[in-house]
């Protein structure tokens, strides 16, 4: 019988490997007791910004590490990392900080247009709608919480970032995140 990858193991293939499934890797993290899409990470990315506005780069990626040790598919994260190791002249991590961070999005947008409740993107983490609205040069203008065919979904009305000009809805279904705040909910 095979053994179901772990979600550390997955993570290692993702570090290691050009082949990594991301989508995969995104869902073992959901099951994983690593998982907690609402975490509170403000205070690490807060030392992230301030040392890159500083130009502090040695800092900024220590800062940067600090948070992926907590969220390790932190999309915005590893965009951050990118543009850090960039300035720091380290060629090969900001590479791979690419890599994951095109990874983790094409494994969204890959699976459904957005575009309707039956074609929804399925997220992990409510920080993924915002980071898949930034890399398609989108904004939110608004958001709602739906239910459909028996789903939740986030549901966001969406302009162009450099114009504000309007652009369409979005769909995310967020079961996953709801059914994880639903377990850390008391009972009524």
């Amino acid at each position: 019988m095979l053994k179901t990858p772990t979600f550390e193991e997955l993570l290692t293939h993702a570090r290691q490997s050009a082949d990594a499934d991301f989508f995969a890797l995104r869902m073992a993290l959901a099951t994983s007791p690593r998982y907690a899409p609402y975490g509170d990470t403000a205070a690490l990315v807060k030392r992230a910004d301030e040392t890159m506005a500083a130009k502090r780069w040695d800092a900024a990626a220590a800062a940067i590490d600090a948070l992926l040790d907590a969220q390790p598919l932190d999309i915005d994260a590893h965009m951050r990392a990118e543009y850090v190791h960039q300035q720091r002249g380290d060629a090969a991590r900001q590479q791979a900080h690419f890599r994951f961070a095109d990874g983790l999005l094409r494994s969204i947008v890959t699976r459904g247009d957005g575009r309707s409740f039956e074609t929804a993107w399925v997220v992990i983490a409510t920080d993924e709608e915002y980071a898949v609205m930034r890399a398609l040069g989108l904004m939110p203008a608004g958001q709602r919480l739906e239910h459909a065919l028996d789903r939740a979904y986030d549901v966001h009305t969406v302009v162009r970032a450099h114009d504000r000009s309007p652009a369409g809805t979005m769909y995310f279904n967020v079961d996953i995140p709801m059914a994880a705040l639903a377990r850390k909910l008391p009972a009524r």
